[in-house]
């Protein structure tokens, strides 16, 4: 049970095999989370880390991005390597809520493939 867990600010739950987050409330110092290489098919489950501010869910199988709106902290994204698509407005929406954001990795998913798109 993280929950129990209230001063952790770095989570590293990368290349676990997880289909979705585990419960992360009552995390309220985490900073930063690695969620790469998983099989992640959602983001959801990150409204309650408001404190965010470094945020890999690099290799996974994310069509789209979700529930992150309230990471008003949010600097780095990484969403490389998923299959977010066919258009970055679709797949990116709760993203440009992030008014921090200073990086966003979308490399290897369709919507960088394709030209034309702007973010």
């Amino acid at each position: 049970d993280l929950s129990r867990l209230v001063n952790l600010d770095n989570l590293d739950i990368s290349s676990c095999q997880l289909r979705k987050l585990p419960c992360l409330q009552g995390l309220r110092h985490l900073t930063r989370l690695d969620a790469h290489g998983n099989m992640l098919c959602t983001s959801k489950g990150l409204l309650q880390c408001t404190d965010l501010r470094w945020l890999s869910l690099a290799h996974n199988q994310l069509r789209r991005l979700e529930e992150v709106e309230m990471l008003q902290r949010l600097d780095e994204l990484d969403l490389s390597h998923n299959q977010l698509g066919p258009t970055p407005h679709a797949a990116l929406r709760a993203a440009a809520a992030c008014s921090h954001l200073r990086v966003l990795h979308i490399h290897g998913n369709p919507l960088a493939q394709g030209t034309g798109h702007w973010l």
